[in-house]
């Protein structure tokens, strides 16, 4: 899928900004709640380093197990997270 091959986003920006970019930017522009931006922190923390670019589903899937196992997150928490990273993504295709 083009999400393994690290092209789901096909600008070239994705391969310049990271996820904490987007986060911060995504914050600035979008008006956050408290739940959502808690999302955003832990991704932020556990992604933020990657570029866009590097944020796969095998990464994503890692991280989901990391939520999983230090915060003992049942599955209806882990996809109110995924929403959370799948909005700024959504969003990103726009800048």
């Amino acid at each position: 899928t083009k999400i393994r091959q690290g092209i789901h986003l096909d600008d070239p920006d994705s391969r310049k900004h990271t996820l904490a970019e987007a986060i911060h930017r995504y914050r600035r522009e979008v008006a956050v709640d408290k739940t959502r931006g808690l999302h955003l922190k832990r991704w932020g923390d556990l992604l933020g380093a990657r570029f866009l670019s590097a944020v796969t589903d095998v990464a994503v899937s890692d991280a989901v197990a990391t939520l999983k196992a230090e915060h003992g997150f049942e599955p209806a928490t882990v996809h109110t997270h995924l929403a959370s990273l799948s909005a700024v993504f959504r969003e990103a295709r726009s800048w």
